[in-house]
């Protein structure tokens, strides 16, 4: 029972352990945590919006830029931990380090952007990479479509990290152990960030490339079946109709 005031969903965190949760029940549990009303949300959640919003007028204007290198590294973490809060039960934004990637195949490639998680000192740690000039986006506002692709990456951590690679249901849910990629859980979050994200921030047209990652992923998942990959080899998810319906694909 969720208590008025108080944050729902698991504990992800206590005494310095890791905790780990089966990823659609994670993914069950934070939705939640954002779609309440505000009589239910505690003032820590209360405060977040409004923490970025304050933040978010200079960014959005920068983010707005057509090459928005010159945005500085420590305002894209504190918008990160900010989005972390709102969105992900504030477990995501401390050990999050960003950079504009740099890497000229990558961004000829059009990359979007990447997210890099690894252990460090016993403790997960992500590096999110983001194309500060792809310009070709989908939303009416470079800076909604660049949002959209933060919170993309971000979601890529948070599952990295507290969703379990090694229930039986992670090949389809999350793409199998130690890898990121777009299963079920990946999109079943994604759609309600597109849908609840443009209300909470005040900034329209989020967009987390859900189609199109849906596709791309699709296509490679194919491709490791032609090389001869099993079912639980975690590059391979096929979506039912059933999955694409409950997505909101069809």
């Amino acid at each position: 029972m969720n208590v008025p005031g108080q944050d729902p969903g698991p504990m992800i965190s206590k005494s310095g352990q890791q905790s780990r949760f089966e990823a659609l029940h994670l993914v069950d549990e934070t939705i939640v945590f954002f779609s309440r009303s505000r009589e239910d949300m505690s003032r820590s959640r209360l405060d977040a919006p409004s923490e970025f919003h304050a933040l978010k007028n200079g960014l959005v204007e920068a983010l707005n830029q057509g090459d928005c290198s010159e945005i500085p590294t420590r305002d894209m973490r504190n918008a990160i931990r900010l989005l972390g809060r709102v969105f992900f039960m504030g477990a995501i934004g401390q050990d999050v380090i960003f950079d504009w990637e740099r890497d000229i195949g990558r961004l000829e490639e059009g990359i979007l952007g990447s997210t890099h998680s690894y252990k460090e000192s016993g403790r997960i740690r992500h590096r999110i990479y983001m194309n500060p000039s792809h310009t070709k986006v989908r939303t009416h506002m470079l800076a909604s479509a660049r949002v959209g692709t933060l919170l993309h990456e971000i979601l890529h951590a948070f599952l990295y990290e507290f969703a379990c690679a090694d229930c039986i249901t992670a090949p389809d849910n999350i793409g199998g152990k130690g890898i990121q990629n777009h299963g079920r859980a990946w999109h079943r979050l994604a759609q309600a960030l597109d849908q609840y994200a443009p209300k909470l921030l005040e900034l329209p047209d989020i967009d987390l490339s859900r189609l199109v990652t849906l596709r791309n992923w699709v296509e490679r998942s194919q491709e490791a079946r032609a090389e001869g990959a099993g079912p639980n080899d975690g590059r391979v998810w096929k979506p039912s109709i059933h999955d694409l319906h409950n997505l909101g694909f069809v």
